[in-house]
């Protein structure tokens, strides 16, 4: 019975010794790529769109968002075809992925 205890015990201190040190690494997720979120995009005609989250970094998260609703933008260098990229920082809009910064955003998200 005190055995039984005692690995309890110790099997519980490990669990939760492992989980608080999870939350002192930068976190990097992949969500479903079905969840479609309702964000505010400057470069829209009503003021939001449609966006798709497609990895999140700590306080940044990329979202990206089908071309056609990307109306307003000022340039032409943005980057995407079919769909525009656009990072997030705490939920509020931040900088838009264009041909000038693609290569330093995917390797901030990734490493």
């Amino acid at each position: 019975m005190k055995r039984n205890a005692i690995i309890i015990l110790v099997t519980m201190l490990i669990s939760i010794s492992a989980f608080a040190g999870e939350k002192n690494h930068s976190s990097i997720q992949t969500p479903n790529p079905q969840t479609n979120i309702l964000q505010k995009l400057p470069y829209s005609s009503t003021g939001n769109a449609q966006m798709q989250l497609v990895i999140s970094k700590d306080e940044y998260s990329l979202y990206k968002c089908p071309s056609n609703m990307v109306t307003n933008f000022p340039g032409n260098n943005i980057t995407g075809n079919k769909y525009n990229y656009f990072i997030y920082k705490n939920g509020k809009f931040h900088l838009t992925v264009n041909e000038n910064n693609k290569k330093d955003i995917y390797n901030f998200l990734t490493k």
